[in-house]
């Protein structure tokens, strides 16, 4: 400005985003396996440069096509949850660069980012399974192993009554419930068959 307050002269830069920059080395990183940074022309709502090859210099929806992105745009900082501009639910953290007005944002599809809990839900779920198959079995030949005196005690009434023979002692049993109830049985009949 000269001495009457009036503009003379301007000074510019121009820095090429297609060769090698401050950014480079940020931007030839990527976020886990599919996630990559953005950053971000806010007032322009463009992509300046990204990780991804072909998304520099696109621009994002419209106002109120997506608030997650209207919110970066406008200056926030933070986590969102928002679609990416191949319509792919995105999980973003976005940091502003105030002196250039433009956003840094790192964004990971989240299919990526909540692959380790299905992981996770999945080996629950087939542990859960085979330990309630495990439990069905033994359950099954415990059950079975209790009440086997009862069958045996049941399939020699039967056979005594089929032949018409007095009753005899039944089988014994083990020494639970069950093996008291046979041996009470035939502590009675015992008794009966005295008198």
């Amino acid at each position: 400005r000269n001495a009457k307050g009036d503009v003379v002269g301007a000074l510019v830069g121009v820095i090429d985003l297609a060769r090698p920059n401050f950014m480079s080395q940020l931007l030839a990183a990527h976020y886990g396996d599919t996630g990559a940074y953005w950053l971000l022309a806010n007032p322009w709502h463009m992509v300046v440069t990204a990780s991804e090859s072909g998304q520099a210099l696109r621009t994002i929806a419209p106002a109120s096509a997506d608030p997650g992105w209207d919110r970066i745009l406008a200056g926030a900082s933070g986590a969102f949850s928002l679609t990416d501009l191949s319509n792919t639910p995105t999980l973003a953290a976005a940091a502003q660069i105030p002196q250039a007005d433009w956003s840094l944002v790192v964004l990971l599809p989240e299919a990526e980012a909540f692959a380790p809990v299905r992981n996770l839900m999945h080996f629950v779920l087939s542990v859960t399974a085979v330990l309630a198959l495990a439990v069905l079995v033994i359950s099954t030949w415990l059950i079975r192993r209790q009440l086997a005196p009862v069958a045996r005690a049941s399939a020699a009434l039967a056979q005594q009554k089929a032949r018409g023979h007095t009753l005899t002692p039944l089988p014994p049993g083990q020494h639970d419930e069950i093996g008291q109830l046979i041996d009470s049985f035939n502590a009675l009949l015992t008794l009966y068959q005295s008198r």
